[in-house]
């Protein structure tokens, strides 16, 4: 797996924690 592939993972999931953190 590339860097840039895991770099984006990681802001993906930051962004689906943050989305989960306000609807909750």
């Amino acid at each position: 797996m590339s860097c840039k592939k895991i770099s984006m993972l990681h802001v993906a999931q930051a962004e689906y924690m943050i989305e989960a953190l306000k609807l909750g």
